[in-house]
């Protein structure tokens, strides 16, 4: 699970062409996949032409991840003394005029290895120093997930779930108008319902990963890959099959297609390839437990690895039933 050290990818199955997801009711406003192999711009695949851009001197491209690629953010905190107001690295321009505060959703995968809490990974605010309007997805202060939804200094704001470091995670953020849904992996992790309609808009571009100055939300070490945002709020079911619609439907995450011991969904998790018996025997965070052994007892089979960065997926496939 080496980012560019020569190791070869865990699953070399040919990457399939993913479209839209049929399943959702929302207007599918943006789609980054972040599978071009390099460059400033990345495409909006959801045909809006909502195109995001990178800055290259601080973000790094990374080939292998869910969705077909994703990318790197090294912990970079300020931009020198100059900076005054935080600024993002990775933006969309053409996101600022879209109306949400009917409902919304935003899902993405992320890879922390490191990260102090409050480090943004989807954020639409025109004070990205205070966070007073608008709404945004980031890491927690218990290590879980956070969301919020605000006009002014009211925290409007969920948390809750366990954010694991080095293995590829999805999370959302689902809103309805009043509800606010946090989901990992699928899962609902942490829900909130306001008393009244509270507003999501900002007149403001968004932000995908951490920021440049502002609070503490910029010590962020991981990857971000295939983030989509939709304006009506998916339902668990709807967020459920999003997580998995990525992978396709060629392996069923129930089965054990290599009859290693391990389920392919778990081994597809961790960016082992549910084709190849062999994996079963590694250790690689090198705690004396084989993946197999990881597996039975539970455990994060990367939680110790030091210096991790994804090499998960092309494009293995995995069906909820």
């Amino acid at each position: 699970m080496m980012k560019d050290k020569g190791l070869s990818v865990l699953c070399l199955v040919g990457l399939l062409a993913v479209s839209a997801p049929a399943i959702e009711s929302g207007r599918l406003e943006g789609w980054w996949r972040f599978s071009e192999p390099s460059g400033d711009v990345s495409f909006d695949s959801s045909g809006n032409l909502r195109d995001a851009l990178i800055d290259t001197n601080s973000v790094e491209w990374i080939a292998s991840a869910p969705g077909g690629g994703a990318l790197w953010f090294d912990g970079v905190t300020n931009v020198g003394d100059s900076a005054v107001e935080a600024i993002a690295f990775v933006e969309v321009p053409d996101f600022a005029d879209i109306h949400v505060s009917n409902g919304f959703t935003v899902a993405a995968w992320v890879f922390v290895e490191n990260a102090e809490p409050f480090s943004a990974l989807v954020l639409r605010t025109a004070d990205k120093s205070g966070w007073n309007d608008g709404f945004g997805i980031y890491l927690g202060e218990m290590g879980g997930l956070g969301g919020f939804v605000r006009s002014g200094i009211d925290a409007n704001a969920v948390e809750g779930g366990e954010i694991l470091s080095n293995c590829w995670t999805h999370v959302a953020m689902s809103y309805s108008g009043r509800n606010l849904s946090l989901y990992i992996d699928g899962k609902v992790a942490a829900s909130r319902e306001f008393q009244t309609e509270e507003p999501a808009d900002a007149t403001a571009s968004l932000s995908i990963g951490p920021l440049a100055e502002g609070r503490k939300q910029s010590s962020f070490v991981g990857a971000i890959a295939d983030v989509r945002i939709w304006s009506e709020a998916l339902t668990p079911n709807q967020v459920k099959s999003v997580r998995s619609q990525f992978l396709g439907d060629s392996i069923d995450p129930n089965d054990d297609d290599d009859s290693d011991g391990i389920p392919n969904g778990w081994e597809v998790r961790y960016g082992y390839d549910p084709r190849d018996g062999s994996d079963a025997q590694s250790d690689h965070d090198g705690d004396g437990l084989t993946n197999l052994q990881e597996f039975r007892l539970g455990r994060n089979p990367c939680v110790k690895a030091q210096n991790a960065v994804p090499s998960l997926i092309k494009s293995c496939t995995v069906v909820t039933p």
